[in-house]
């Protein structure tokens, strides 16, 4: 747990802004560190606590802060042997496809980023869209799949492969192509992915929010792990 403010280069330089980062649980060290912020002329200041830290209304309200996001991050034990596949293909292409773009942000429609309306929308916009192109890249994923309907991406999922887990970065699937069990293929090319490679653990992380992903993961097999309550304090707004 950190005890000061870690000051976040890139989301600074991204966003044009002096942002920092507390993980922090406790009032009592808050009021400190926010008025250190404060002098210190941050911008904006993350605070990422446990599910059942409840930062007081005073503290949000002298702060400009709020609660912008419950981060729920669910797992799963891989036990069963592959399941056979046959929507998904990896996507090798060294160029981002529009469908793909358009894709990517949709898989990030309850992000904070875009949840928080301090924030422009050109700014969720450009993050996606760098994300979806690290990816494809493999800059920050190992594996990119994706649903291919007569030449045209109807879904897709990244993967990063670490030594004893996986983590799923990104997900969706098309409006018209819902109730397809194009999400659950998605998964389980993961899942195989993983399991080939005597990895036996995958991890997804999702806002609370959103409803209907929570739900999907959980008849998928996945339990949730842990939630994060996520709040944005707009200091730059006090003067």
């Amino acid at each position: 747990m950190y005890n000061d403010i870690k000051y976040l280069d890139w989301d600074s330089n991204f966003f044009s802004l002096k942002i920092g980062q507390i993980l922090l649980n406790s009032d009592e060290k808050l009021l400190g560190l926010l008025k250190n912020a404060l002098d210190n002329k941050y911008d904006l200041i993350y605070l990422i606590g446990d599910n059942e830290y409840n930062i007081d209304k005073k503290i949000l309200k002298k702060y400009n802060g709020s609660l912008v996001d419950k981060k729920v991050i669910f797992n799963k034990k891989l036990k069963d042997k592959n399941i056979k596949e046959t929507f998904t293909i990896e996507y090798l292409e060294k160029d981002l496809r529009p469908e793909l773009e358009q894709l990517a942000y949709v898989a990030g429609k309850y992000s904070r980023f875009k949840v928080d309306k301090n924030f422009n929308d050109v700014y969720f916009y450009k993050m996606y869209k760098i994300w979806i192109e690290e990816s494809i890249k493999h800059n920050i994923a190992d594996k990119v799949f994706i649903i291919n309907v007569d030449n045209v991406i109807k879904g897709f999922i990244t993967l990063e492969i670490l030594e004893k887990k996986g983590v799923i970065g990104l997900i969706a699937v098309s409006s018209d192509s819902q109730e397809k069990g194009y999400g659950r293929s998605l998964l389980n090319i993961c899942e195989n992915t993983l399991f080939n490679n005597n990895i036996k653990h995958i991890e997804v992380a999702t806002q609370f929010e959103n409803y209907n992903a929570r739900n999907f993961y959980k008849k998928c097999g996945y339990k949730i792990y842990e939630i994060k309550s996520v709040y944005h304090f707009w200091i730059k707004n006090l003067v």
